[in-house]
């Protein structure tokens, strides 16, 4: 319709809104792309390596230290008078009326018999210390020592420590050794003996300190050798570990 068939100015604006309303519009829709596994996975890694997220892990870590450390110190005093309370029933452990002498309480008698009694025995004193250098690292962005080295060494430490503790004091003093080092001594000995279990844990020793030290050098399949008879006492049975849990 012509502007000048229009009586006013007002019938002029309105027709042309009439026109603009009768007029399709393109409505751009955003297509939604649908999330892979890939993009989940990157997702998670990069909240991974959030600094936020590292910093409240590696305080969590300084915390959790302190805290197995406290426990662990306690329970190599008062392991005999809290084992009772411990081996009871979940409705006695709970009851208010139970009391232990563990320094933090049910819960820190509970973590340190897992970790000395029933795993790794006196050793596990190695966890509170990776813990430190885990939150510190973390936290301050600090690497007090070389990580993957302390914890490759640490491992071993851990796996040996409580194996050759758990053969010394097999008779007595149980808890040095932990369940841990006790089944597998006692499995050691029955395939090779007493001799050949001592011998082996000999060893694995003399092996780990020359290649910890760098005194030889030799062809990596002879250092991948030496590793793997380091921690064969662990491929031996390597289910007796899970039973313990």
């Amino acid at each position: 319709i012509p502007e000048a068939e229009l009586g006013t100015e007002f019938e002029i604006v309105q027709h042309r809104e009439q026109e603009s309303v009768s007029k399709p519009q393109n409505v751009t829709r955003k297509k939604k792309v649908k999330e892979t596994f890939r993009d989940k996975v990157n997702k998670f890694f990069n909240f991974l390596y959030n600094e936020k997220f590292q910093q409240v892990t590696g305080l969590s870590l300084l915390l959790l230290s302190v805290y197995s450390f406290v426990a662990f110190l306690s329970f190599v005093f008062t392991w005999q008078a809290d084992q009772d309370v411990i081996l009871s029933s979940w409705e006695e452990f709970f009851s208010d009326e139970v009391k232990v002498d563990n320094w933090l309480g049910k819960m820190g008698a509970f973590f340190s018999y897992v970790f000395i009694h029933r795993w790794f025995g006196v050793i596990s004193f190695v966890f509170p210390f990776l813990f430190i250098l885990s939150g510190v690292r973390l936290l301050f962005k600090l690497n007090l020592l070389p990580f993957l080295k302390t914890l490759k060494y640490s491992f071993y430490a851990v796996v040996w420590g409580s194996i050759t503790l758990g053969y010394f004091f097999s008779d007595s003093w149980l808890f040095l050794g932990g369940g841990y080092g006790y089944a597998k001594s006692e499995y050691l000995k029955i395939y090779i003996g007493s001799v050949g279990t001592f011998g082996l844990l000999l060893f694995g020793f003399m092996v780990f300190f020359i290649i910890a030290n760098q005194l030889i050098s030799a062809p990596w399949p002879i250092r991948l050798f030496g590793f793997i008879l380091t921690v064969v006492s662990t491929a031996i049975n390597p289910i007796a570990f899970f039973t313990l849990l």
